[in-house]
């Protein structure tokens, strides 16, 4: 983002949601001679209504609300050690209030678009991320929670594999880059980050659910393994607890999986030669406990 440039996403709250939600605003490696005190965050809510504020190291402002009840606010958390030398660096957080609640005197925010702009008010150019913190939950707990996410004009581009609008046009304000979870930022002998792949027809690719990493979020899986035999996400037919038993498996745990088997007992493997980003510089080809491996290559360079 140039001096005095401004740019704009917008911010869906889910109607129904019970729990507050939460976007970072972070500066990349490449911002190092800039601080979030010069970013100006212009905040408009689904009714039209707008504030600005900039923060100051440690500060937080009231975008809509009260200071004992806040529907929207902004915090400056500053940079601090984590662990050894580690560094988490400066960033801000705009937090949301619940858009419903069963307690009739709660502090609600308005469900549908808001709009996050965001200027630049230093001399010198910076790389900017906003990140939507997960709220939601797995299956077997119940927050109440539904999860915020982004959009803009160009978010429904057509995906050629899937063959619907679930895309993201180049002219897009958004990115798949960056959206490995923070577990996988991790840095251990002993700790693998497996993306998921799909292997059919002497062709490896990234599973269309497998995430995307990025310089600035803890770089790229260090390898990946088979999850699926095809565009349908029907997973792999896995091995079952009991005698003869089978079971679809599929998604990045699958992957996990058949990658901790190989490290244990290695199979066929392939090197990658592009998206890295996704699938790591190897791909696990097969697990013996998967039936069914006709549709699977032998190993090839991709």
């Amino acid at each position: 983002m140039a001096p005095a440039a401004t740019s704009s996403v917008s911010l869906a709250l889910q109607p129904d949601d019970h729990t507050a939600s939460f976007v970072e605003l972070r500066l990349t490696d490449q911002s190092a001679e800039t601080k979030p005190k010069r970013i100006e965050v212009t905040l408009t809510s689904p009714d039209g209504t707008s504030k600005t504020r900039t923060l100051r190291k440690g500060r937080h402002a009231t975008f809509f609300g009260t200071k004992e009840n806040a529907v929207a606010r902004l915090y400056h958390t500053p940079a601090r050690e984590i662990l050894n030398g580690e560094k988490d660096p400066a960033f801000l957080t705009l937090a949301f209030a619940p858009t419903t609640s069963q307690k009739p005197d709660e502090t609600l925010a308005q469900s549908g678009l808001w709009t996050i702009s965001i200027r630049n008010t230093s001399s010198a150019a910076m790389d900017l991320s906003m990140q939507v913190q997960r709220e939601d939950s797995p299956f077997g707990r119940n927050t109440g929670a539904r999860q915020a996410y982004f959009d803009d004009a160009d978010t429904r581009a057509w995906n050629e594999n899937l063959r619907d609008y679930s895309g993201i046009a180049p002219t897009s304000a958004l990115m798949n880059e960056g959206s490995n979870s923070a577990f996988s930022t991790v840095s251990h002998d002993n700790v693998h980050t497996v993306g998921a792949a799909i292997v059919r027809h002497h062709e490896v690719a990234p599973a269309n659910y497998t995430a995307q990493g990025a310089n600035w979020s803890g770089g790229a899986p260090d390898a990946s393994a088979i999850a699926e035999t095809g565009r349908t996400t029907a997973g792999v037919l896995a091995a079952g607890t009991f005698a003869n038993g089978t079971a679809r498996l599929s998604g990045t745990s699958a992957a996990a999986a058949t990658y901790t088997r190989h490290l244990v007992q290695p199979v066929d493997t392939t090197q990658i030669s592009e998206n890295f980003d996704r699938l790591g510089t190897i791909c696990v080809l097969e697990n013996p406990s998967i039936k069914d491996q006709s549709r699977v290559s032998p190993p090839l360079t991709v």
